[in-house]
Formats: C-alpha cells, structure tokens, sequence
C-alpha cells in the first residue's frame, strides 16, 4: 500500500531532535496560515467600515469638487466589493470540499480580484488624463457643468471595461499571468509618467499667474483651479507611496508562490505565500483609504463640524423662547473661536 506516513519511531528516534524540530515548522506554518486568513477578515472588516464612512463625507459635504468626490467614492466602492468577495473565498478556504472545485462564487471572485488590481493600476492614468483636462479646459471643469459628470462616467466605463475584459482573460487562462504582468507593469509606467508630467505643468502654470498676479490678465478661477489640481496631485502622491509599500511584498509573496513548484516538499510554504499575497492586498485597501482622512484634513473638520452642529442643535432644543437660545448660541459660538 501506498501510504502518506513514510516514517515511523524507529526512524524518527535516531534523528532526535531534527524531526521534532521540522515537525514543529510544519504545524507552525499551519496555524500560521489560519491566523493569516483571521487577520485578513479583520482588514476586511475594517475597510468596509472606514470606506462606508468616507462615502457618507463624500455625498454630505461640497468642499470638494464634484467630480473629485465621485473618484474617492469610486474607488472606496471598488474597494470595498473586493474585500466583500473575498469573504467568499475564505468561507470556501474554512468550510468548503476537500477537493478542487470551481464553484461559480469562487469564479466571481476571482474575476473581481482581478478586476480591482487592474482598476487601480489603470486608474494611474485616468488620474492623469483627468487632471489635463481640468487644467486645460478649467472653465468649464470649473463651472461643474453636468457634462463634467458625463466625462467622469466615461472614464469609470473605459477604466471597468479593459480592467473587465483582462480579469476574464486571465481568470479563463487564455492569457497568462506573466502577460498580465508585463500589462500592469506598462500600464503604470505610462500612467506615472503622464502623472508626473501633469504635476510640473500644473507648477509651472501656478508659477505663471504669481507673475502675472498684478495684471489685468489674472484670473481668480483659474489660478483657484490650478491650485486645486496640484492639491490633489500632491494627496494622490502621499496615498501613493503606502499603496506602494503594502503592494510589492504582496507579489514578492505571489512570485515566490510561482517559482515554488507543487508538490516538491514546500507546499505549506507556498500556500502561505499566496495567502500573504491576499493579506497584503488587504491591508493595502485599509492602508490608503485610511491615508484619505490622515492627509486630507477637510474631511477631519468636516465630521468634527457635523459633531459640534449636532451638540448645539440638542443644546439649543432646551431653550423655550427665542431670546435664551440666540444668547446661548453666540456664547456657543464665542466658545469655539477662543
């Protein structure tokens, strides 16, 4: 008989301690590999919380420009269904058959894991093309006209439909993962390019009107609107470097898990580098959502005004006449400006 127990004590006993010493690895990396699913469920958790509340800042509050709340909000939504679907492919991790199964879940998530990572690589270059556009043509971005949101939509559209039609090529395997590679890696060069690019030409603009700031020639609007460009390219750029940081240990893990052949002896291994590949992933969706509020004040002062209305509305409610509560009001407001 061909069995999976190749050893026995009369071996293992003459060996002593190198067996107990690999055996002790063994079931380490095990339960290592469950506490890396407990710790991603975690992530999970509190991505769809933190992004379900920047969505609700985003949909109350005018400090930003529309189109700009509708890319935060976007991009949370995308995020936040990933992680959802990642739920499934623990569930089936904890509780599914013992054999290999394609079930139609486990093929919706995959393809929406590979939707996501496309979106926000591509999503690089939309940025850029976006912000050329508000610089060139800032009247009209500017005025907020609906057409605005009609680009907007236009770009989502374009940015879903390649990031769709990659993630069923790959998912479906009539690409490989090394072309989808080579894909991403263009698809940022070209986008970090037309990032950077835009960047100095938005400074170099803003330089211009500081120049031209005691002329007839000088606009408000425009030089309000190139201002808010470079804002958001900068916020952008600071998101940018812990999305970095949280997503190249991710694929160092994901090609370790591709080098690693199955079946050689190092099968725990490599199935806890694929797991960290997705715990990383995770993580890097709590990590920029939560940098939005870190380095984006307005959002900070924004909930903390709707906490202090909140405080004032229920204190002036107490008051039966008129009088009492404007008194109480401006001293509220005294309060605040000390």
């Amino acid at each position: 008989m061909l069995l999976s127990n190749y050893f026995n004590r009369n071996i293992t006993d003459v060996l002593t301690p190198l067996f107990e010493t690999i055996f002790c690895i063994e079931v380490t990396s095990v339960v290592f590999y469950y506490v890396i699913l407990a710790i991603q469920l975690l992530f999970i958790v509190s991505t769809v919380l933190l992004g379900a509340l920047i969505i609700f800042v985003m949909l109350k509050t005018t400090i930003f420009h529309r189109t700009i709340r509708l890319r935060v909000i976007f991009g949370i939504l995308n995020a936040i269904v990933y992680e959802l679907s990642r739920i499934a492919v623990l569930y089936h991790q904890y509780y599914g058959p013992r054999i290999h199964v394609e079930n139609w879940y486990l093929i919706v998530a995959a393809i929406e894991k590979q939707i996501f990572i496309s979106y926000m690589i591509i999503l690089i270059s939309a940025l850029a093309i976006d912000r050329w556009i508000a610089t060139k043509y800032w009247a009209w971005y500017d005025n907020s006209h609906d057409s605005t949101v009609v680009f907007f939509i236009s770009q989502e559209m374009i940015v879903h439909i390649i990031a769709g039609i990659e993630a069923f090529l790959l998912t479906y395997e009539y690409v490989s993962d090394l072309i989808a590679a080579a894909f991403h890696g263009l698809c940022t060069v070209i986008g970090s390019i037309g990032y950077a690019a835009i960047y100095r030409h938005n400074l170099k603009i803003l330089e211009k009107l500081r120049i031209k700031a005691e002329t007839i020639t000088y606009s408000v609007s425009k030089n309000c609107q190139i201002k808010e460009n470079i804002a958001l390219l900068r916020l952008f750029n600071k998101v940018a470097l812990p999305l970095v940081i949280c997503t190249v240990p991710a694929y160092i893990f994901f090609f370790l898990y591709r080098l690693i052949p199955s079946g050689g002896g190092a099968d725990n291994f490599r199935y806890i580098c694929i797991a960290m590949f997705d715990l990383w992933l995770s993580m890097s969706c709590l990590v920029v959502i939560s940098c939005i509020p870190l380095h984006e004040r307005k959002i900070v002062r924004f909930l903390l005004g709707q906490s202090i209305e909140n405080s004032k509305k229920r204190s002036l409610a107490q008051f039966d006449d008129l009088d009492s509560a404007t008194l109480a009001h401006f001293e509220m407001l005294s309060k605040d400006w000390l």
